[in-house]
């Protein structure tokens, strides 16, 4: 059992509901608080003295700290030894709603180059398909090299992706790779 004492708040046991605030071993996960510009407000007994306060996607670590809530969504596309043709190559079914943060591509098969459309559709409509490209004008793609990321999804139509939902990854064009695989670093 932990037992965290402070300024009238005692949290004692496995779970505990108090006022919005609920506690699970260690980790404390605040459901009615307020958010303003991704920062918590938290009202009541709780003081936030000696936390550093974290975003709404951050979960409290028992010594105090923020951590981000985080995932990733992977798909790899292997052309069994030869180059990766152009095509559809995988869906993958969301269990839980994630906010994409950014993307990583990796290509196996010496310095090449790779596009790779992101599509996402709510279960009702499998499968996804072309029109339902959330990448945009900005595809994940690797230029002349072995790898590339980016965390700028500014021109991506839809970051914020829900439960349920089907994501599908098709690669437009491929030069060089004979495996490679693409990574969505997301938050829960």
């Amino acid at each position: 059992m932990n037992t965290l004492i402070k300024n009238n708040l005692n949290i004692d046991g496995n779970i505990l509901t108090m006022n919005g605030l609920s506690a699970t071993n260690t980790s404390l996960v605040f459901t009615g608080v307020s958010a303003d510009n991704g920062n918590l407000a938290i009202t009541g007994n709780f003081s936030a003295a000696n936390y550093t306060m974290g975003t709404i996607n951050d979960y409290l670590r028992g010594d105090k700290t923020w951590q981000p809530v985080t995932g990733q969504i992977t798909c790899t596309f292997d052309g069994a030894g030869s180059v990766i043709p152009a095509g559809l190559k995988s869906y993958v079914k969301l269990e839980h709603d994630a906010l994409i943060k950014s993307w990583t591509l990796n290509g196996d098969g010496g310095v090449g180059s790779i596009v790779v459309d992101v599509w996402s559709c709510p279960y009702a409509d499998f499968p996804p398909s072309f029109s339902d490209s959330i990448a945009a004008s900005a595809l994940p793609t690797i230029a002349e090299a072995k790898t590339s990321t980016s965390s700028v999804l500014t021109a991506w139509t839809i970051t914020q992706l829900s439960a349920d939902n089907y994501i599908g990854f098709n690669v437009n064009s491929c030069a060089s790779f004979v495996k490679a695989t693409i990574t969505l670093k997301t938050y829960k």
